[in-house]
């Protein structure tokens, strides 16, 4: 016979506790979806998020108004910066100094023929002074204070300007007209402004044609050369009495003003215009 071999215990032992840690270890790997969905559910007690107080989501909806609030602000700010980079280049254009401005108001009173900015006399702003945007002239300042001024704009029977032909260089005067308005699909199909500008003082021979550029002329010492007005987009002709009767678009989109420039002209040069005007017994007209 063999003799009996004795088992050790610690070796029984040993191999309990390994049964049992595979066993646990067996049960934790079936289970370890479980553990995930405990786990995410321990953050949400009862399954659902903690609910804030009245006090709390008072708050919150304050934040919220804050937060708008300086996301508008910001947004107007761009687009100022957007806009007054856009009538920077205008300076190295004409060689004047402009000065920024914003509308703040517009005269409904005159089918916005009038409108208000926020730079005054402290500015340097004087009457006389034509203004302008990227796209072209808007008008001329009327009167002023130390901190706001009043345009009266080009669509205005009581603003004109000196302008020349960029092509046939024919000299002639524009001016706004209350008589001559837009007509939907009569000249253009798309882009539509509401008036049209009106050409006078031009000789009955001047050479001048349709989609022709007027630009201000500079003739009267106020208003420098150069400055875009509009475009020639009508011309009528009464050959019976030896005139034309001439329309022009302004390509300053008058309707939508936000930021303009002021061109602040040489006091110097003015006063020797009207220098030289007051020898000659004649008087510095407004074009």
């Amino acid at each position: 016979m063999f003799p009996r071999r004795r088992i050790n215990p610690i070796a029984i032992t040993i191999g309990i506790i390994g049964v049992l840690i595979a066993v646990v270890m067996l049960i934790g790997l079936l289970d370890f979806p479980g553990w995930v969905f405990r786990g995410v559910g321990s953050l949400f007690p009862g399954g659902k998020p903690a609910a804030y107080t009245a006090e709390e989501v008072e708050e919150l909806r304050t934040r919220l108004g804050d937060l708008e609030g300086e996301n508008a602000y910001l947004r107007e700010l761009i687009a100022g910066l957007h806009d007054e980079a856009e009538i920077e280049p205008i300076k190295f254009e004409l060689g004047y100094d402009v000065l920024p401005a914003k509308i703040i108001y517009r005269d409904h009173s005159r089918m916005f023929q009038t409108a208000i900015i926020d730079r005054g006399s402290a500015d340097g702003v004087e009457v006389g002074m034509p203004v302008t945007d990227a796209q072209g002239i808007i008008g001329r300042i009327v009167s002023t204070s130390a901190a706001v001024s009043r345009i009266v704009l080009i669509s205005s029977p009581d603003c004109s300007f000196g302008v020349i032909d960029q092509r046939s260089r024919e000299i002639g005067v524009i001016r706004g007209s209350d008589s001559v308005q837009w007509e939907p699909g009569r000249i253009r199909q798309s882009g539509q402004k509401p008036y049209l500008l009106v050409l006078e003082y031009f000789s009955p021979s001047a050479d001048i044609s349709i989609h022709d550029t007027l630009v201000t002329s500079g003739l009267s010492g106020i208003t420098p050369p150069g400055i875009r007005v509009g475009e020639v987009v009508e011309i009528i002709s009464h050959a019976e009495q030896g005139w034309f009767e001439i329309s022009v678009m302004p390509f300053a989109d008058l309707e939508h003003l936000e930021t303009v420039g002021i061109v602040l002209y040489e006091e110097e040069l003015r006063s020797q215009v009207e220098g030289l005007l007051e020898e000659s017994g004649t008087g510095l007209n407004q074009p």
